[in-house]
């Protein structure tokens, strides 16, 4: 087969090169059969991560009750085992609500996680991967720049270095997932640029609020000194001079002036200026909002699902909340460790997995069969599946709880060997 050079984007940077005839950019090229494969797509990052204490429980609060700090180093996150454990993983369109298996990855998967590895000069403390799409749909959110920051979903063993403060020590790979917002922010994303240049082109306000939303100390503080940078030296941000800060408030205003030289011909305090104009009038903004309860609008989001409720990120007590009753209705399912927090439908497909379980478990049918007697659980609504989900976790939790009846009576002389015998059968029920 000959392979043309001119129009085809062969990856040969690892043992496994992928063929993609139709190149888009220089990371993002369709194979024959119209997959879309982006290559060298940062997926994880090493450092420090903020988590809230009930996110972290391997890692007791620090005194001020402040975010716990977990870092992740490089011998951890490019250890040949977790970077094995991630090659082949499936690609989701967000995160599942739980770990994947063979039992429900066609249910979630888009695409196909390849080749990962450390990233090379400015990637150096990345783990990259090549992630080759499969999914029509999202192909298109991809393409159309709706969808593309990265967030990982995998088994971690966390260690507790003090209170308040935690280290990775062993990952374990599941899936990768494409969402809105991931914990790493947009430093981990599918881009097609040869250097990040939209971080470097977004306005200083649109960078702190990103920092602020994702919990990325990080990422703030090269916000405060890229501020710092274009402050100090005169270089533009985008524009020439001044620092612009916009607010959406539904109504339309001029454009502010551009910054100006003061009567002492000093440019940086124009900018000093006009960076304290434009937060000036955010608190002016967020005082009349307070004094008037009014609430910011929502961007619109286009949607196919039935109930718009599915499509919001569930709040982390509610998914702590449905994997905690996820282990009593049916013991020993895991949901793993995930950068960032699954959509409400997630969790409902979830509970809707947990209970199936436990129905086809001739070990648990007898505490399920009577809650959910007649009814179809693939048709169930969201807020009905939910119903379910807490009264079978009510049940079961008593179930779990309830001493076991002795069902056989040792017969005939007890020996040592028979009363060891009796004492690990004991405790092999108790698990």
């Amino acid at each position: 087969m000959t392979v043309h050079r001119d129009r085809a984007m062969v990856i040969d940077r690892s043992p496994q090169a992928t063929y993609a005839p139709e190149q888009l950019g220089r990371t993002q090229a369709l194979t024959p059969e119209g997959y879309l494969l982006c290559t060298a797509v940062r997926v994880a990052r090493t450092g420090a991560m903020l988590y809230r204490p009930d996110e972290v429980p391997e890692v007791q609060p620090a005194p001020n009750g402040q975010m716990i700090v977990v870092t992740r180093d490089a011998d951890v996150l490019f250890d040949p085992e977790a970077l094995a454990s991630f090659n082949g993983k499936p690609v989701t369109d967000d995160h599942p609500p739980a770990l994947l298996s063979e039992r429900d990855a066609r249910k979630y998967q888009v695409g196909v996680t390849l080749n990962p590895r450390r990233g090379e000069g400015a990637d150096s403390e990345f783990l990259v991967a090549d992630l080759l799409i499969t999914d029509a749909p999202m192909i298109a959110k991809i393409l159309a720049k709706k969808k593309r920051e990265i967030s990982l979903g995998y088994d971690a063993e966390v260690e507790e270095v003090k209170p308040g403060l935690g280290r990775q020590a062993r990952i374990i790979g599941n899936h990768t997932a494409i969402v809105d917002r991931g914990r790493a922010g947009s430093t981990c994303a599918i881009t097609d640029k040869e250097n990040d240049m939209a971080k470097r082109k977004m306005s200083l306000m649109d960078r702190v609020r990103a920092a602020f939303r994702d919990n990325d100390e990080t990422a703030l503080e090269s916000a405060l000194a890229d501020a710092s940078e274009v402050l100090g030296t005169g270089e533009p941000d985008g524009d020439e001079g001044g620092v612009h800060v916009h607010i959406h408030n539904g109504t339309r205003e001029e454009p502010a002036p551009a910054a100006v030289l003061t009567d002492d011909g000093d440019p940086n305090e124009a900018r000093f200026k006009a960076l304290e104009d434009s937060l000036g009038g955010i608190m002016a903004r967020l005082d009349e909002m307070a004094a008037n309860k009014v609430e910011p609008v929502a961007p619109v989001v286009e949607t196919t699902d039935e109930d718009p409720e599915e499509e919001v990120e569930a709040d982390r007590s509610e998914v702590m909340d449905a994997q905690a009753k996820a282990e009593i209705i049916f013991p020993g399912f895991k949901t793993g460790t995930m950068d960032g927090t699954p959509k409400r439908r997630a969790l409902t497909e979830m509970r809707r997995d947990v209970l199936a379980r436990a129905f086809n478990d001739s070990a648990r049918r007898a505490v399920i069969e009577p809650i959910l007697a007649n009814t179809d659980l693939a048709k169930a609504k969201p807020a009905q599946v939910r119903v379910l989900f807490d009264a079978a976790a009510a049940v079961a939790k008593v179930h779990n709880t309830r001493p076991r009846a002795i069902t056989a009576i040792p017969q005939g002389p007890m020996t040592a060997a028979k009363m060891q015998e009796q004492i690990a059968a004991r405790r092999q029920a108790k698990r």
